[in-house]
């Protein structure tokens, strides 16, 4: 088994960046998760420093709590997507607590980002496959789209 790692320069340059010079307005840049849970995202503040910045350009990254917001509040950042999943099994898997944990989340993380002047839209990540635990049922969903 082949192990293929990005650098963040290659993600900066070759992704954002182009998306950038494509005239794209907003592009979900990155998310600040734990690298404990989310290794893969490790590089989230490397990524963020090597983005050659448009001014016509926004780039949100992805915080599921106050943690995230303040680590991404060291790169410049002027939105954020506070999420969350409608699969306890992605909930644990990524952000390391339940579905209803993450609601709690939100309320210091929103409050912190209003006080620092950071647009703040909510983002529910919704699967109808889970990898880790197979298909997300139509009910568990809209239950979940209700809550939110």
């Amino acid at each position: 088994k082949e192990t293929i790692t990005k650098s963040s320069g290659i993600n900066a340059e070759y992704g954002i960046d182009k998306l950038s010079e494509c005239g794209f307005r907003t592009i979900e840049s990155t998310s600040f998760v734990s690298p404990k849970w989310v290794p893969q995202l490790a590089d989230c503040k490397d990524v963020m420093a090597k983005i050659k910045r448009n001014p016509n350009t926004v780039y949100p990254v992805l915080v599921p709590n106050l943690k995230g917001l303040e680590n991404a509040m060291t790169c410049n950042i002027t939105e954020i997507g506070i999420f969350t999943a409608a699969s306890e099994a992605f909930c644990k898997k990524n952000i390391n607590c339940s579905i209803d944990e993450s609601f709690e989340r939100f309320a210091p993380t929103i409050h912190t980002a209003r006080e620092n002047g950071i647009k703040r839209p909510g983002v529910c990540i919704v699967y109808c496959e889970v990898s880790i635990s197979g298909t997300v049922p139509t009910r568990t969903v809209a239950e979940f789209l209700r809550s939110y």
